[in-house]
């Protein structure tokens, strides 16, 4: 049986990592932006910050198989939208391992993290288009807080749902 283990991944011994995956995982970026990935994709997810935070609030992670394949990445932001939330930027996952827990198990391990950091409440934002995505999110206990007017991503207009869960 495969092993998973989560670490901290950074763009200096990570990047071509997570390129691959983003390479692999090209559905979410062609839903997303309606363009194929780049290397603005790789930049977007190490230095994207959510509005009004330093970079250092911003914490990367991968899950990797025990043979060091990266299946897993995602971002966490303390201190977003008020000083004692957390919020996930990006938790995507290889497509042929969703599906099999591991995002369920990702989020356990964010939401442990968020809550040694005495962070209340998680949020996620969730593209309208993004059925399975909404659902997954709806499974793990976050609730709509708020929907968006259309959003320009790349080369597509979105309507994104906010979603937060209390923690701990």
């Amino acid at each position: 049986m495969t092993e998973f283990n989560i670490i901290p991944i950074d763009p200096t011994h990570h990047r071509q990592m997570v390129r691959n995956l983003f390479d692999r995982a090209d559905d979410y970026v062609m839903l997303e932006k309606g363009l194929a990935v780049s290397e603005e994709d790789v930049e977007d997810f190490f230095h994207e910050t959510p509005q009004g935070l330093s970079s250092e609030s911003c914490r990367h992670f991968g899950m990797r198989q025990d043979d060091g394949l990266l299946v897993a990445i995602a971002s966490m932001s303390i201190g977003y939208p008020k000083s004692d939330d957390a919020y996930i930027g990006l938790l995507l996952i290889d497509p042929e391992h969703r599906r099999h827990g591991l995002g369920g198990t990702f989020l356990q391990h964010l939401l442990q993290l968020a809550e040694q950091d005495d962070a209340s409440r998680m949020f996620i934002a969730v593209l309208y288009e993004n059925r399975s995505g909404r659902a997954f999110w709806n499974r793990q206990g976050f609730t709509l807080e708020h929907t968006t007017p259309p959003t320009r991503f790349g080369n597509k207009d979105h309507i994104c749902h906010r979603m937060q869960r209390r923690i701990g």
